[in-house]
């Protein structure tokens, strides 16, 4: 099974580089009073929840071989948008951003409602896997939008990435739908909608 992952992975990426995308994805509400209990995700001692700040964005600058600038980063932060990080011995060790007024996933790009909040970009530091921080961050960020006044959050998810997938299990998300989306040379853009598991309360979806 991993290796046809990996086989239809590096399939999906040579296409890509020949102008065709190719992305097939889950997108999930996670609502905070559906979160598994506190106690599961207390952060290891040592570590702190922090909002980020553009001082903060030239230690994640292309971290770990990413292509986000510092400056992109703290482009984020100028938009509104809002980061959220553990931190251990003041070094940024996982961090997650938050976007209040739309959904800027190309495939499903719309705006959000007040008490409304996407979440994408989630990330461990390499030299800080293996401690449980993504589960951790995750539920600490629910505590902290809920105080922003946020009831419903919004995320996404490649269907290849198994890891990711299996952890937004792990916090309960709901899965709403199951779409693939189609980029041919930057222009012609659609978005298929292969299976749906369920309506979200707030509005309706693609």
């Amino acid at each position: 099974m991993l290796a046809h992952g990996l086989f239809l992975y590096n399939m999906l990426e040579y296409l890509s580089s020949k102008g065709l995308v190719i992305r097939p994805f889950y997108f999930f509400q996670e609502q905070l009073d559906q979160a598994p209990a506190a106690s599961k995700f207390e952060p290891p001692p040592g570590f702190e929840l922090v909002e980020l700040q553009p001082s903060d964005c030239g230690q994640l600058d292309r971290i770990d071989h990413r292509g986000y600038t510092a400056q992109d980063l703290r482009e984020r932060l100028a938009r509104g948008h809002l980061g959220l990080a553990l931190k251990h011995e003041g070094k940024v060790a996982a961090f997650t951003w938050c976007n209040f007024d739309e959904i800027q996933f190309e495939p499903c790009r719309r705006a959000l409602d007040p008490g409304e909040a996407y979440l994408y970009d989630a990330h461990t530091l390499e030299a800080y896997r293996g401690h449980r921080l993504a589960p951790c961050l995750r539920y600490q960020s629910y505590a902290a939008l809920k105080t922003r006044g946020c009831r419903v959050l919004y995320s996404t998810s490649d269907c290849l990435n198994r890891s990711a997938v299996q952890f937004k299990r792990k916090m309960n998300a709901t899965f709403l739908f199951m779409a693939i989306y189609f980029e041919l040379f930057g222009r012609c853009k659609k978005t298929w909608v292969v299976r749906r598991y369920g309506q979200s309360p707030q509005r309706d979806w693609p």
